[in-house]
């Protein structure tokens, strides 16, 4: 008589700091727990307190390299994403100067026949 569907709520994922991370990873470390037991403080997967003990003792030994290539790579990335602003920034002037710029409906229809119709008009005369 009645058709009943069960509706499954979709779980969002749940995201951890870095710092958490690193707390459950040293407690893991030091083992005065078990990672049982920290799965169940900490309500997570002991499976992924391992992990997170794994990439600790994985990654430890760059906190004391006197290689700082991390900010290099930084500071390259951030000149390479100001030039590509400043392009991007031409462009928009370049774009405002246009003709094309003045059509009424110019951030919805951007390559409309409307707009070159009026933009080849305006050209032609």
């Amino acid at each position: 008589m009645f058709n009943l569907a069960v509706v499954k709520m979709k779980k969002e994922r749940r995201k951890f700091s870095a710092g958490f991370k690193a707390k459950v990873a040293i407690e893991a470390i030091k083992e005065q727990q078990t990672i049982h037991e920290l799965a169940a403080k900490y309500e997570v997967h002991p499976t992924q307190i391992n992990t997170w003990k794994r990439e600790f003792l994985e990654n430890a030994d760059s906190v004391f390299s006197k290689d700082k290539s991390v900010s290099k790579d930084d500071s390259q990335e951030k000149k390479e994403l100001y030039s590509k602003i400043g392009e991007l920034q031409i462009q928009v002037d370049f774009l405002k100067k246009g003709t094309m710029y003045n059509c009424k409906f110019f951030s919805i229809f951007l390559l409309s026949p409307f707009c070159l119709r009026r933009a080849l008009a305006a050209q032609a005369g």
